[in-house]
């Protein structure tokens, strides 16, 4: 079921629906740009939500239906107290495609989104028609390794930021972010309030169970891989390195690679101009 919204929230755009489905027990959230046109699926990372696909979607609106989908745990989707596993968030999305009467669809994913889009495309092919993914997690054992720590750090700054208001948050990431076009601190504020941060309880385990190697040799669609620069940057470098890139390609003939200079983790959030203009001819293919 989808409706117009009436109380629209940060970067809601013109004509857009929102709506909410239960799948797997847990009610999903998810705003669409709509019209007659090929769908197109937007996973989010983790601590976002759908909206912060925003500019994204305004670009490519005209010749697509834009689906911006809350992850469990985040925007205004259910929250449960467990179950923020890579397999409980490929279930949802997997469900969610179903539900929609999609059939097969392009996907594409940030960070934990594009890692969710993995597993679901790996397991039912038949879904999933072209991948998209910016940034996944695809790491080393040593880095996987040192991510249940950082993830444990995250809640704690999280719980923090929890406590302050959506102006305080929004004034913090234009601060840390002065790259970023200034459509993008409303959602990306408004998401923090709203995530449950237990998430990152369970996910930093969760990573080190994902056998993404095993994941990527299944693919059997087109598959773009985005990838930036490992150097530090204020949003944090991009997880991605040349040689899991060539892994990943080498791994599977049906992965194209893309990098994308000077950006870090958030690829279209510091290279935006240059993203939309890798992803068309993709998607157009």
């Amino acid at each position: 079921m989808h409706t117009t919204a009436t109380d629209k929230p940060a970067g809601f755009g013109d004509g857009w629906q929102e709506g909410r489905l239960l799948v797997n027990g847990i009610g999903i959230h998810y705003y669409r740009t709509g019209g007659n046109k090929p769908p197109l699926i937007l996973a989010h990372g983790v601590s976002d939500n759908g909206l912060c696909w925003q500019r994204v979607a305004l670009a490519l609106q005209a010749d697509f239906d834009l689906i911006m989908v809350d992850a469990r745990g985040h925007g205004r989707s259910d929250k449960p107290p467990t179950g923020y596993t890579y397999d409980d968030f490929a279930a949802d999305l997997t469900a969610f495609i179903q539900e929609m009467g999609l059939g097969a669809t392009a996907v594409m994913g940030h960070s934990m989104g594009a890692l969710t889009a993995v597993v679901t495309a790996a397991r039912h092919p038949h879904l999933v028609s072209q991948l998209i993914l910016e940034d996944p997690p695809l790491m080393s054992e040593q880095a996987v390794a040192e991510l249940a720590e950082r993830f444990t750090h995250g809640a704690a700054m999280f719980s923090m930021m929890q406590d302050q208001p959506v102006a305080a948050i929004m004034q913090f990431a234009q601060q840390m972010n002065s790259d970023w076009h200034e459509m993008e601190f409303p959602a990306w504020a408004e998401s923090k309030k709203q995530f449950a941060s237990q998430v990152f309880t369970e996910l930093g385990v969760a990573a080190a169970q994902v056998d993404w190697r095993a994941l990527i040799r299944q693919l059997t669609m087109p598959t773009l891989l985005l990838t930036a620069d490992n150097t530090p940057r204020p949003s944090g470098p991009a997880i991605v390195t040349p040689e899991i890139a060539a892994e990943a390609a080498a791994l599977n003939p049906h992965i194209q690679l893309a990098y994308l200079p000077d950006a870090g983790h958030n690829i279209r959030r510091e290279q935006f101009e240059l993203f939309i203009q890798t992803i068309r001819p993709f998607l157009a293919a």
